[in-house]
Protein backbone atom coordinates (compact mmCIF):
# COMPACT_ATOMS: atom_id res chain seq x y z
CA UNK A 1 0.00 0.00 0.00
CA UNK A 2 1.64 3.34 -0.94
CA UNK A 3 1.07 5.88 1.85
CA UNK A 4 -0.24 9.45 0.74
CA UNK A 5 0.76 12.24 2.63
CA UNK A 6 -1.38 15.78 2.14
CA UNK A 7 1.21 18.29 2.26
CA UNK A 8 0.47 22.13 2.81
CA UNK A 9 -0.18 23.90 -0.44
CA UNK A 10 -1.01 27.24 -1.43
CA UNK A 11 -2.32 29.40 -4.29
CA UNK A 12 -2.43 27.51 -7.50
CA UNK A 13 -0.60 24.91 -6.46
CA UNK A 14 -2.88 23.67 -4.22
CA UNK A 15 -3.85 19.63 -4.83
CA UNK A 16 -0.07 18.76 -4.58
CA UNK A 17 0.64 15.94 -2.91
CA UNK A 18 3.53 14.09 -1.08
CA UNK A 19 3.67 10.49 -2.26
CA UNK A 20 5.88 7.65 -0.49
CA UNK A 21 7.16 5.50 -3.32
CA UNK A 22 6.24 1.70 -3.03
CA UNK A 23 9.16 -0.04 -1.38
CA UNK A 24 8.70 -3.33 -2.67
CA UNK A 25 9.31 -2.14 -6.41
CA UNK A 26 11.27 0.90 -5.43
CA UNK A 27 8.40 2.50 -7.85
CA UNK A 28 7.89 6.15 -7.44
CA UNK A 29 3.96 6.99 -7.78
CA UNK A 30 3.77 10.67 -8.90
CA UNK A 31 1.61 13.73 -7.51
CA UNK A 32 -1.08 14.71 -9.86
CA UNK A 33 -0.54 18.29 -9.91
CA UNK A 34 -3.43 20.27 -10.08
CA UNK A 35 -4.74 22.19 -13.06
CA UNK A 36 -2.49 25.09 -13.33
CA UNK A 37 -4.04 26.88 -17.01
CA UNK A 38 -1.59 28.91 -18.68
CA UNK A 39 1.29 30.92 -17.48
CA UNK A 40 -0.08 34.40 -17.42
CA UNK A 41 3.11 36.24 -17.10
CA UNK A 42 4.77 34.74 -13.90
CA UNK A 43 7.76 34.92 -13.90
CA UNK A 44 12.19 29.07 -10.04
CA UNK A 45 23.33 21.80 -1.86
CA UNK A 46 27.20 25.72 1.06
CA UNK A 47 23.83 25.01 -0.75
CA UNK A 48 24.57 22.12 -2.72
CA UNK A 49 21.19 20.25 -1.77
CA UNK A 50 23.01 16.98 -3.26
CA UNK A 51 26.96 16.91 -3.63
CA UNK A 52 27.87 15.59 -6.85
CA UNK A 53 30.37 13.28 -4.97
CA UNK A 54 29.47 10.59 -2.34
CA UNK A 55 31.93 8.07 -1.61
CA UNK A 56 32.15 6.23 -4.79
CA UNK A 57 34.21 2.69 -4.83
CA UNK A 58 33.92 0.72 -7.73
CA UNK A 59 33.47 4.17 -10.00
CA UNK A 60 32.46 3.20 -13.50
CA UNK A 61 30.68 4.66 -16.68
CA UNK A 62 27.18 3.40 -17.33
CA UNK A 63 24.68 3.50 -20.44
CA UNK A 64 22.88 6.65 -20.80
CA UNK A 65 19.43 4.37 -21.09
CA UNK A 66 20.05 3.25 -16.80
CA UNK A 67 17.32 3.83 -14.84
CA UNK A 68 18.67 5.37 -11.65
CA UNK A 69 15.33 6.74 -10.27
CA UNK A 70 15.26 3.40 -7.63
CA UNK A 71 18.64 3.12 -6.41
CA UNK A 72 18.95 7.08 -5.96
CA UNK A 73 16.45 6.80 -3.88
CA UNK A 74 17.46 4.46 -1.17
CA UNK A 75 20.97 6.05 -1.71
CA UNK A 76 19.76 8.98 -0.52
CA UNK A 77 17.17 7.57 1.81
CA UNK A 78 20.14 5.68 3.64
CA UNK A 79 22.56 8.90 3.81
CA UNK A 80 20.22 11.64 4.61
CA UNK A 81 20.00 11.76 7.82
CA UNK A 82 23.80 11.64 8.03
CA UNK A 83 24.03 14.34 5.24
CA UNK A 84 22.34 16.54 6.96
CA UNK A 85 23.87 16.35 10.60
CA UNK A 86 26.78 17.29 8.79
CA UNK A 87 26.01 19.90 6.12
CA UNK A 88 22.37 21.50 7.49
CA UNK A 89 24.92 23.75 9.90
CA UNK A 90 26.70 25.46 6.90
CA UNK A 91 24.18 25.55 4.33
CA UNK A 92 21.01 26.57 6.31
CA UNK A 93 23.09 29.02 8.16
CA UNK A 94 22.68 31.62 5.48
CA UNK A 95 20.55 32.19 2.20
CA UNK A 96 21.29 31.65 -1.16
CA UNK A 97 24.78 30.08 -0.84
CA UNK A 98 26.25 28.09 -3.97
CA UNK A 99 28.12 24.68 -4.06
CA UNK A 100 31.02 22.73 -2.80
CA UNK A 101 32.24 26.70 -1.81
CA UNK A 102 29.02 28.48 -0.25
CA UNK A 103 29.88 31.12 -2.49
CA UNK A 104 27.22 33.68 -2.11
CA UNK A 105 24.69 34.46 -4.61
CA UNK A 106 25.20 38.44 -4.35
CA UNK A 107 28.69 37.87 -5.51
CA UNK A 108 27.74 35.63 -8.21
CA UNK A 109 24.46 37.25 -9.70
CA UNK A 110 22.71 33.97 -10.60
CA UNK A 111 19.35 33.83 -9.76
CA UNK A 112 17.84 37.05 -9.55
CA UNK A 113 14.51 38.41 -7.32
CA UNK A 114 12.50 36.19 -6.86
CA UNK A 115 9.13 38.16 -5.01
CA UNK A 116 6.22 37.34 -6.19
CA UNK A 117 7.65 34.60 -8.75
CA UNK A 118 6.28 30.56 -8.88
CA UNK A 119 9.45 29.01 -8.26
CA UNK A 120 11.00 25.31 -8.17
CA UNK A 121 13.73 24.01 -6.62
CA UNK A 122 15.12 20.54 -8.26
CA UNK A 123 16.27 18.24 -5.63
CA UNK A 124 14.99 20.37 -3.01
CA UNK A 125 16.93 18.32 -0.02
CA UNK A 126 16.23 19.51 3.31
CA UNK A 127 14.70 22.86 1.78
CA UNK A 128 17.71 25.01 2.79
CA UNK A 129 16.92 27.07 -0.18
CA UNK A 130 13.59 26.87 -0.96
CA UNK A 131 12.69 27.87 2.86
CA UNK A 132 15.26 30.76 2.17
CA UNK A 133 13.21 31.65 -1.60
CA UNK A 134 9.53 31.26 0.43
CA UNK A 135 10.86 34.15 3.26
CA UNK A 136 11.78 36.53 0.22
CA UNK A 137 7.95 36.19 -1.37
CA UNK A 138 8.39 33.76 -3.66
CA UNK A 139 5.83 30.98 -4.48
CA UNK A 140 8.10 27.61 -3.94
CA UNK A 141 7.78 24.13 -4.37
CA UNK A 142 10.26 21.62 -3.80
CA UNK A 143 10.80 18.40 -5.05
CA UNK A 144 12.88 15.75 -3.94
CA UNK A 145 13.28 12.13 -4.97
CA UNK A 146 14.12 11.20 -1.11
CA UNK A 147 11.55 11.00 1.19
CA UNK A 148 13.94 11.28 4.10
CA UNK A 149 15.08 14.43 2.48
CA UNK A 150 11.26 15.67 2.12
CA UNK A 151 11.19 14.58 5.76
CA UNK A 152 13.96 16.54 6.86
CA UNK A 153 12.70 19.38 4.75
CA UNK A 154 9.36 19.15 6.09
CA UNK A 155 10.91 19.22 9.99
CA UNK A 156 12.50 22.37 8.88
CA UNK A 157 10.31 24.40 7.39
CA UNK A 158 9.39 26.82 10.18
CA UNK A 159 6.56 29.65 9.40
CA UNK A 160 7.47 28.72 5.39
CA UNK A 161 4.70 26.15 4.58
CA UNK A 162 5.56 25.95 0.95
CA UNK A 163 4.81 22.06 -0.95
CA UNK A 164 6.87 19.25 -0.93
CA UNK A 165 6.64 17.10 -3.54
CA UNK A 166 8.36 13.47 -4.16
CA UNK A 167 9.27 13.05 -7.59
CA UNK A 168 11.99 12.98 -9.74
CA UNK A 169 13.57 15.71 -12.15
CA UNK A 170 13.37 13.42 -15.50
CA UNK A 171 9.50 13.01 -14.73
CA UNK A 172 8.19 16.09 -13.55
CA UNK A 173 4.66 16.04 -12.18
CA UNK A 174 3.55 19.52 -12.51
CA UNK A 175 1.28 20.80 -16.02
CA UNK A 176 3.69 22.92 -18.56
CA UNK A 177 4.20 26.66 -18.06
CA UNK A 178 3.54 26.07 -14.13
CA UNK A 179 7.05 28.25 -13.07
CA UNK A 180 8.74 31.01 -13.42
CA UNK A 181 12.52 29.63 -12.14
CA UNK A 182 13.61 26.25 -12.34
CA UNK A 183 17.07 26.01 -10.35
CA UNK A 184 19.40 23.69 -8.06
CA UNK A 185 22.36 23.70 -6.68
CA UNK A 186 23.72 20.03 -7.54
CA UNK A 187 20.05 18.30 -6.65
CA UNK A 188 17.86 17.00 -9.69
CA UNK A 189 20.73 17.72 -12.81
CA UNK A 190 23.29 15.76 -10.54
CA UNK A 191 21.64 13.07 -10.45
CA UNK A 192 18.45 12.44 -13.08
CA UNK A 193 19.72 11.62 -17.08
CA UNK A 194 20.28 15.40 -17.58
CA UNK A 195 18.90 14.76 -21.28
CA UNK A 196 15.69 13.59 -20.09
CA UNK A 197 15.45 15.57 -16.86
CA UNK A 198 16.72 19.20 -19.02
CA UNK A 199 13.62 19.01 -21.07
CA UNK A 200 11.07 18.24 -17.92
CA UNK A 201 12.42 21.34 -16.56
CA UNK A 202 11.92 23.42 -20.30
CA UNK A 203 8.30 22.03 -20.11
CA UNK A 204 7.33 23.52 -16.70
CA UNK A 205 9.09 26.83 -17.62
CA UNK A 206 6.65 29.45 -18.74
CA UNK A 207 7.67 31.63 -21.40
CA UNK A 208 10.96 33.88 -20.23
CA UNK A 209 11.22 31.76 -17.34
CA UNK A 210 15.09 30.62 -15.99
CA UNK A 211 16.09 27.39 -15.47
CA UNK A 212 19.58 28.03 -13.27
CA UNK A 213 21.56 25.68 -12.13
CA UNK A 214 25.33 24.40 -10.57
CA UNK A 215 26.77 21.20 -11.70
CA UNK A 216 30.35 19.67 -11.19
CA UNK A 217 32.56 20.87 -14.07
CA UNK A 218 34.16 18.37 -16.31
CA UNK A 219 37.44 19.13 -15.44
CA UNK A 220 36.45 19.26 -11.60
CA UNK A 221 35.70 15.22 -12.58
CA UNK A 222 38.15 14.25 -14.94
CA UNK A 223 40.76 15.00 -12.48
CA UNK A 224 39.26 13.19 -9.10
CA UNK A 225 42.00 10.08 -8.69
CA UNK A 226 40.63 7.38 -7.44
CA UNK A 227 42.95 5.36 -5.63
CA UNK A 228 44.40 8.96 -3.29
CA UNK A 229 40.44 9.79 -2.73
CA UNK A 230 40.94 13.57 -4.15
CA UNK A 231 41.01 15.63 -6.91
CA UNK A 232 44.15 16.43 -8.19
CA UNK A 233 46.31 18.39 -10.92
CA UNK A 234 46.88 14.96 -12.88
CA UNK A 235 43.45 13.96 -15.49
CA UNK A 236 42.69 10.31 -14.31
CA UNK A 237 39.33 10.02 -16.36
CA UNK A 238 38.45 10.14 -20.07
CA UNK A 239 36.66 13.43 -20.28
CA UNK A 240 34.61 12.00 -23.29
CA UNK A 241 33.30 9.34 -21.27
CA UNK A 242 31.99 11.23 -18.17
CA UNK A 243 27.96 10.89 -19.16
CA UNK A 244 26.95 8.63 -16.23
CA UNK A 245 29.39 7.38 -12.84
CA UNK A 246 28.27 5.09 -10.73
CA UNK A 247 27.77 5.88 -7.19
CA UNK A 248 27.73 3.94 -3.45
CA UNK A 249 24.82 1.34 -3.28
CA UNK A 250 24.32 1.17 -6.75
CA UNK A 251 23.37 4.88 -7.58
CA UNK A 252 24.42 6.73 -10.48
CA UNK A 253 25.57 10.77 -11.02
CA UNK A 254 25.46 12.55 -14.11
CA UNK A 255 28.13 14.76 -15.75
CA UNK A 256 28.28 16.18 -19.07
CA UNK A 257 31.16 17.87 -21.33
CA UNK A 258 30.79 21.30 -21.68
CA UNK A 259 29.59 20.29 -25.22
CA UNK A 260 27.03 18.64 -24.34
CA UNK A 261 25.37 20.67 -22.05
CA UNK A 262 24.96 23.45 -24.80
CA UNK A 263 23.49 20.62 -27.04
CA UNK A 264 21.26 19.46 -24.29
CA UNK A 265 20.20 22.81 -23.37
CA UNK A 266 19.36 24.07 -26.86
CA UNK A 267 18.22 20.85 -27.74
CA UNK A 268 15.32 21.77 -24.93
CA UNK A 269 14.52 25.18 -26.85
CA UNK A 270 16.40 27.17 -23.66
CA UNK A 271 18.89 29.83 -24.64
CA UNK A 272 22.03 30.37 -22.52
CA UNK A 273 22.52 33.71 -20.96
CA UNK A 274 25.20 33.11 -18.85
CA UNK A 275 28.17 30.19 -18.09
CA UNK A 276 29.60 31.34 -14.45
CA UNK A 277 32.38 29.36 -13.23
CA UNK A 278 32.25 30.04 -9.80
CA UNK A 279 35.82 30.89 -8.49
CA UNK A 280 36.80 30.82 -4.70
CA UNK A 281 38.73 32.94 -2.79
CA UNK A 282 42.30 31.83 -1.70
CA UNK A 283 41.68 29.74 1.60
CA UNK A 284 37.94 29.12 0.90
CA UNK A 285 37.29 25.16 2.55
CA UNK A 286 35.49 23.22 0.17
CA UNK A 287 33.34 20.84 2.64
CA UNK A 288 32.69 18.06 0.23
CA UNK A 289 35.73 16.62 -1.77
CA UNK A 290 39.24 17.22 -1.09
CA UNK A 291 41.74 18.82 -3.44
CA UNK A 292 45.03 18.78 -3.98
CA UNK A 293 46.34 21.23 -4.10
CA UNK A 294 43.69 23.03 -1.82
CA UNK A 295 43.48 25.93 -3.67
CA UNK A 296 42.40 23.81 -7.02
CA UNK A 297 39.34 25.67 -7.35
CA UNK A 298 41.06 28.76 -7.43
CA UNK A 299 43.24 27.44 -10.60
CA UNK A 300 40.73 26.08 -12.17
CA UNK A 301 36.77 25.47 -12.58
CA UNK A 302 35.16 23.25 -9.85
CA UNK A 303 32.00 24.12 -10.97
CA UNK A 304 29.81 25.57 -13.65
CA UNK A 305 26.75 27.51 -12.72
CA UNK A 306 24.65 28.15 -16.00
CA UNK A 307 22.11 30.53 -16.52
CA UNK A 308 18.88 29.97 -18.84
CA UNK A 309 15.89 31.08 -19.95
CA UNK A 310 12.91 29.75 -22.30
CA UNK A 311 12.34 32.43 -25.01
Amino acid sequence: MIDRKEVVSSGSLVGLLYLAPDEATGAITQARPADHGPSQGRTAARAAQCPNRVDRPGRQCWSRQVDSIPANRRLWNRISSAYQYEHDPQIGATPRLWGMYSLPDAHLQALGEVTGKHVLELGCGAGQWSRALAAEGATVVGLDLSEAQLAAAARARGAARYPLVQGAAEQLPFAADSFDLVFCDFGGLSWAPPHLAVPEAARVLGRGGRLVFNVASPWFEACYDEAAGRVTTTLQQDYFGLHTIAEDDGATSYQLTYGDWVRVLRGAGLLIDDLIEPRPELGTSNGYNETDPPDWAHRWPAELLWVTHKP
